[in-house]
Order: C-alpha cells, then structure tokens, then sequence
C-alpha cells in the first residue's frame, strides 16, 4: 500500500535522516574487522564507570515507571549551573529538545532562521512543524554571518537557530557576536543556541556560557547534551536551560515518562563523575592537537575548531574519500551531505590517542597513493 498520498504535508516533503555509517555494517560488508569510527562525535572514552555501574542498578527496576518530572537530574543541573529547578528541561536526547521546542511554539507558515551549515535537526524540526527554513549563507570561511541572521528577522520570524560551535564546521561564535545578535532580536522572537559541544568550547577564549543571559533574554533556549562530553549518546539524554514560563510551555507537550530510569541515574552519575569528563577533555585535545598537526605536515587546509571534531580538506571530494576510507576500517563523516560549499570538507571525530593515529596512518598511506 502506498501511503505517499495520505501522509501530512509536512512529512511528505521531508527526506528520512542519514545517520552515520555503523560499524557493524561495515565489517559485513568489505568484511574488515578492526574498525576506527570517527564518524559521529562520539565519546571514545565510553560512559563514565560510575553511570555504567549505575545503569545497571537501574535496570534491575525496569518494570517500575521513571519520575515524569526527572527531579534528581534536573537538581544537579540547576545547581551545576545556578539556576533554578524550573529553568531546567530534561528530554530523550537533544533532538527531543528541538522537537519539542518547535512542536510548543512554532506554527504552520512561520519561519525559522538556519545557517546553510546549521544542524539537520534543526531543518528537520522546523520542517516537521509547517515551518518555512530560511536559510542564511555562510561566511566565505564558513563562519555563520550572526549579522545577516538579524537582518532578515522579518514579521513572520518565530525562531532563530544558533549552532555555537557550528556543526559541522567546528567554528564558534565569540561573546560579542552572541550579544550583539541577541539585542537585536524582538522580544517575541525566539532563540535557541545550541551548546552540544559546550564543554569543549569553553576552553577557547571569547566562548560565552549563555546562561549569563537568561535574565535578560528571557526569549532565550539553551540546548545543552550528555551526549558528548559525558559519552551518553546511546542512553539519550539531553536538556534545556531557559525561562521558567517556556519551560512550562514546553512541558504540556512532553511525553509523560520521557527519560527512563535507566538514563536518568545513568545522567546523575556521569555529571558527578568530573574526572571522567576532564579526562574526555583531555583526550579531545591530544587528538586534535595530532590531527592539526597531520594537516600542517601534508599542506591541508582545516577550520578552527571549537568542538570534538574538525573539519578538513583532504584534497578530494570527501564522498570518494569517504567510500575509499570505509574499506579501510575507518569511517569519518563527507561533508558533501551539507552541500556543495562543504563537499571538499571531511569532519573528522577526536579519538583516542590510538585510535587517531590509525586514522593518521590510514590517512597518510591513502593519501601518498
């Protein structure tokens, strides 16, 4: 039966997500069994011990329904992060948070601003709700252009969309660039910015914490993960930090038990375990330190990065470098699924040290050929 015809209009003009290649299918395929997957931003530290001990003690009360309201989780984050209960949202992942989100505020015909590199989810959400994407081209060093964001606020502009750092450039956004957008948005547009890669790019000097401006921007949705820095990807977890009265908007639409028990202790002990996540940190910062390195010795050209990941141009088109590297063992993420501007980009995850410098090895066996 075909169902093309009978579907919302807004789902049939949307194109299925293309996740990462999975490792499992590459070894069935070209039947290689050593795989390095640099693909999807992943920890490769893994979860902390302490959320894997507390995951299964989790599960051993499976049959029982989890806390709708997720107070044990949300306590810490507002304590983490000086705010109060009510300014903190938790979701399955943070796609949820954007889902939600445009579900809770955007309408049918109105529109959302996107940078032409912005976060699929973003595009996806937007489109699942009758939103029309307004796309703002990139920068000539594929930077997002804050100042054409604002210029083309318009009276039917619900939401603006900020990746800080952007992905999949790796490229953030300073303070200044932050606050100068904000103040020229309207109070009854919406802003959601990003932060999935926060822990990484608050190293880097000009990066804000965007908390600082909740109380001024109350229009103002910060998407954080434990996705990245605490290695939860599999477990989905994700949050929001905002107003109060939006959160509670957002609320009504969540589903009743949205976070199960499993991920909710597994999240409460991952972000009291600070060790591990100096330690994912850490490792970030050999890899892509090696990485850069790498590309300098070979003459190739990389954006600065801000993230777990960076995006390079290994003088090929990146989807038959991508398609030759598989057959390696080594997957990493072409950047032609963004378009033709970002075609010759290769995005690259932080590994291990070991792991990045098979990446390296492959790479520079591949290369000379």
């Amino acid at each position: 039966m075909d169902f093309s015809n009978i579907v919302r209009p807004e789902v049939g003009k949307m194109s299925a997500y293309v996740p990462g290649v999975r490792s499992q299918e590459v070894k069935e395929r070209f039947g290689v069994e050593n795989i390095i997957k640099l693909a999807s931003n992943e920890n490769p530290l893994g979860p902390s011990p302490k959320a894997i001990e507390a995951i299964c003690l989790a599960a051993k009360e499976g049959h029982i329904y989890p806390d709708s309201t997720a107070m044990k989780v949300r306590t810490l984050l507002a304590k983490k992060h000086n705010v109060a209960v009510g300014n903190i949202l938790l979701a399955a992942g943070g796609e949820e948070v954007i889902r939600l989100f445009c579900g809770t505020f955007l309408n049918a015909g109105e529109e959302t601003i996107i940078s032409q590199l912005g976060f699929g989810l973003h595009f996806r959400s937007s489109q699942m709700y009758g939103g029309k994407v307004v796309t703002i081209p990139v920068k000539e060093d594929l930077s997002d252009d804050l100042d054409a964001f604002a210029e083309n606020i318009t009276d039917k502009t619900k939401i603006v969309f900020v990746t800080n750092p952007n992905n999949p450039t790796g490229i953030m956004n300073s303070r200044d660039e932050i606050v100068k957008l904000l103040a020229k948005v309207p109070s009854h547009v919406l802003v959601m910015i990003d932060e999935a890669y926060f822990e990484f790019a608050v190293e880097h000097e000009g990066y804000p914490d965007c908390t600082e401006f909740l109380e001024q921007y109350p229009n103002l949705i910060i998407l954080r993960t434990l996705s990245k820095v605490v290695g939860l990807a599999g477990i989905r977890v994700g949050y929001a930090i905002a107003h109060e009265n939006m959160i509670a908007e957002i609320l009504k639409l969540k589903a009743a038990f949205n976070v199960s028990s499993i991920a909710q202790e597994a999240a409460y002990a991952a972000l009291l375990d600070e060790e591990h996540i100096e330690r994912t940190i850490l490792e970030n910062r050999k890899s892509l330190e090696m990485l850069k390195k790498f590309f300098e010795e070979k003459g190739l050209h990389y954006l600065p990065t801000a993230a777990n990941f960076i995006f390079v141009d290994l003088g090929i088109g990146s989807q038959k470098a991508h398609e030759d590297l598989i057959r390696e063992g080594v997957i990493l993420r072409p950047g032609h699924l963004w378009g033709d501007i970002a075609a010759p980009f290769t995005r690259i995850s932080s590994g291990t040290v070991a792991e990045t410098q098979v990446v390296i090895d492959t790479l520079e066996k591949y290369l000379s050929k």
